[in-house]
């Protein structure tokens, strides 16, 4: 049993590291670079001119805290075919349950262990003090754990399979999502969610079939309405919230680019579908029923930027900037791309 999970594990990570190459790529590594030289700038700058009081004190321990138990997710490589093939096995699986608890601190700790020495900068907590903290951050993150653990197996002799395949399952895509941000992945699946309350912006009319097929991928189908949502949240708060007008522009339309350079997979998802590509109308006419929703979208999300950045910032030459340029970038690429595509 032990080497059928080493072989799992293993081939696990040999698979994360394949893909973090291209997580990690030049570009990011460059922007990691210079964002975390900027960051470290700042932070020495506010450690040499600030101290903090015990409740600011107070507020950082439970970041730091609440930031490092969020890490580390309980790994037990169990696959589908397990709940057969291994049912007769449930003692050892359990026992290897057990160990999959303390592999799983491993992350956790490390990332509370380098927050704590970031931290200690600007908290001067003594030494005892640091260590007492990186213990009970250990010791809640072994909780959770085993919280997480008794679920599934909550006497000895009882081992609740389908939620345990699920739930490594659940956690191995959610890693896969994020890689297929940044290349194709194999064996990603995404399941269609129907979310009645917004069917009437899907539509019913069958005039139009690759504007209400579009329309639907676009709420239903993957993670594009939740990742416009984040991105397009993320976007608002950097434009609230950020003092200098340039700085927001540059993050909103930084926002923007990657937002809409997810968004134009959605040509592809009816490759696959033989009706979608007999059906009785040109392609053409499907890449400007998708250009179209995009360019909504995006003129959707910069008006209400454009809204924020009226009520936080004044300034009304840079605003008319922001009000052309962000725009036409937006169309202009959008167009560029999917006829490259096309091409």
């Amino acid at each position: 049993m032990n080497a059928i999970f080493k072989k799992r594990r293993d081939d696990y990570y040999t698979q994360t590291f394949k893909y973090l190459r291209y997580v990690f790529n030049d570009h990011f590594l460059l922007f990691l670079v210079i964002a975390l030289a900027a960051l470290a700038v700042q932070y020495a700058q506010f450690v040499q001119q600030h101290t903090l009081s015990p409740l600011e004190k107070g507020f950082v321990i439970l970041v730091v805290t609440g930031v490092s138990l969020a890490f580390g997710r309980l790994a037990t490589f169990v696959e589908a075919a397990d709940g057969v093939f291994l049912l007769a096995k449930e003692v050892e699986i359990r026992a290897e349950l057990r160990k999959a608890v303390r592999r799983s601190l491993l992350l956790p700790s490390t990332v509370g262990l380098v927050l704590i020495v970031i931290s200690q900068l600007a908290l001067k907590l003594p030494l005892w003090g640091l260590v007492l903290w990186f213990l009970l951050i250990l010791a809640l993150k072994y909780f959770l754990l085993a919280r997480k653990l008794h679920r599934f197996s909550p006497t000895e002799n009882t081992l609740d399979w389908q939620n345990l395949i699920d739930y490594e399952k659940e956690r191995q895509t959610s890693l896969l999502k994020i890689y297929s941000l940044f290349t194709n992945v194999k064996g990603l699946s995404n399941r269609a969610k129907r979310r009645r309350y917004l069917d009437f912006l899907a539509g019913h009319s069958p005039k139009n079939a690759m504007r209400l097929l579009y329309c639907r991928t676009f709420l239903r189908a993957g993670d594009y309405l939740s990742l416009t949502l984040r991105l397009g949240i993320l976007s608002f708060l950097c434009v609230a919230f950020i003092p200098n007008i340039w700085a927001a522009m540059l993050a909103a339309f930084i926002l923007n680019y990657a937002l809409i350079f997810q968004l134009v997979a959605m040509e592809n998802s009816y490759a696959d579908v033989l009706l979608a590509r007999t059906y009785p109308q040109r392609m053409d006419l499907a890449r400007q029923e998708l250009l179209r929703l995009l360019l909504f979208i995006a003129f959707g999300l910069f008006i209400l930027q454009f809204i924020i950045v009226v009520v936080t910032h004044i300034g009304a030459g840079m605003l008319l900037a922001a009000a052309l340029v962000i725009p036409l970038f937006e169309g202009l690429y959008l167009t560029y791309r999917l006829r490259t595509k096309k091409a």
